[in-house]
């Protein structure tokens, strides 16, 4: 019984090494490390969500999402609801992009004009159809398809805060398809 003992002992010993291999950690039960873990935002930002009261966006559930992604990779996100809470956000000049829905962008325009150093505006889709999706690669917007699955909304955010952050002259928000 010794000696099975050792034999298991010796076998366990030679073998260890081999379970510190790199990229290993990063594996626990064949599972490997979820996206919101390991990114972060390179420039994070001052985002204003301005949101229609009532609209699916709105909603508890899918408005806590939205604004808990953004605060997981680094951004600031502030939600306002109001146009009066908008003018009073957008004059301090402390946002750099406000996330807002197509049915919103004429008071955010308004509000915009005011500003003395005009954020980025992303409209704010939830769900939408292929063909609306087809109908806005057209009208070349800033649009962002936002869904339960798609990290498209971080991927526009990101790439308008490198620009922001590069001072580029004039800012182009691409829709990016995932």
């Amino acid at each position: 019984m010794r000696r099975v003992m050792s034999l298991l002992l010796l076998v366990a010993a030679a073998a260890a090494p081999k379970t510190f291999a790199c990229g290993d950690k990063f594996m626990a039960f064949g599972q490997g490390i979820r996206f919101q873990l390991i990114y972060a935002a390179a420039h994070p930002g001052a985002i204003l969500v301005y949101l229609q009261p009532g609209s699916t966006l709105a909603q508890p559930a899918n408005r806590d999402r939205l604004v808990g992604i953004l605060r997981l990779v680094g951004h600031r996100p502030q939600i306002v609801s109001a146009p009066e809470e908008l003018r009073a956000a957008v004059t301090t000049g402390e946002f750099d992009i406000i996330l807002t829905e197509p049915a919103k962008m004429m008071s955010v325009a308004e509000s915009i004009s005011a500003a003395k150093i005009a954020p980025t505006v992303v409209q704010l889709l939830w769900e939408p159809t292929r063909q609306v999706l087809n109908n806005i690669d057209q009208q070349d917007k800033c649009t962002v398809a936002v869904t339960k699955r798609s990290h498209e909304l971080l991927i526009v955010v990101n790439d308008v805060m490198d620009q922001r952050h590069n001072r580029a002259p004039s800012i182009s928000c691409q829709r990016k398809r995932t």
